[in-house]
């Protein structure tokens, strides 16, 4: 796990803490190879980024994009809670190598769900992906633009979390893997949407993740 020394001048509590944090759920891979950038932002109930699709190979298990909250510092395994979205392509979906948005979140019974929706995305375009706790609405969602793709048909038992995650991921060691992202902001409250560049990265298989450019990063592999 890398750290920015320049943010975390002063915040060596944070960087304890953050040390203890397992990568956000591998819901659709497994976490077989990954590159994932974190910001901890107590209180978190949205977390929205343009996510560039760029052109997918075929043939892959899966290859995607997540975007998401982290309940706890915990995001994965027997006790993680997290809810994620972005785009997934591969054949082990049964999705034909159709590129598409995903959601996956773990439920109440402490099972983890995934899905996909339509429609099939567009290569070499920006979608914005965005996960949300309504208020209003007393909910979890999942955003693609400005449509809300799918819900949570219940509690999921909590309606904030404390860290962000976003970046690439693949099913195997040495997969490919390409996400660029503009544009990353997260929601604390009642607040605005909040700019940031992420305070941490944690990589594995063969990954690689950049902040390409402020308020956005790069993640591919191999690398």
């Amino acid at each position: 796990m890398r750290a920015s020394s320049v943010r975390l001048l002063g915040m060596l509590p944070a960087v304890l803490f953050v040390l203890v944090v397992v990568n956000i759920v591998h819901a659709i891979v497994g976490g077989g190879a990954y590159a994932m950038g974190y910001q901890f932002a107590g209180g978190v109930r949205g977390v929205r980024a343009y996510i560039w699709t760029g052109a997918p190979p075929n043939g892959q298990l899966v290859t995607g994009s997540p975007v998401g909250i982290c309940q706890t510092s915990v995001c994965s395994g027997d006790n993680g809670k997290a809810i994620e979205t972005g785009w997934v392509k591969g054949t082990s979906l049964g999705l034909g190598d159709a590129l598409r948005q995903y959601y996956a979140f773990r439920d109440t019974n402490n099972s983890w769900k995934f899905n996909v929706v339509n429609p099939v995305l567009g290569n070499n375009t920006w979608y914005q992906f965005k996960v949300l706790y309504s208020h209003s609405a007393a909910r979890w969602e999942v955003w693609r633009g400005n449509d809300v793709v799918w819900f949570a048909p219940h509690s999921l038992g909590w309606t904030f979390g404390n860290w962000t995650a976003m970046g690439s991921e693949a099913a195997n060691p040495g997969n490919w893997m390409g996400v660029s992202s503009w544009h990353p902001e997260y929601k604390v409250g009642s607040g605005s949407w909040t700019l940031f560049n992420y305070w941490f990265s944690q990589t594995a298989g063969q990954g690689c993740i950049i902040p390409s450019y402020d308020f956005g990063y790069h993640a591919w592999g191999p690398c």
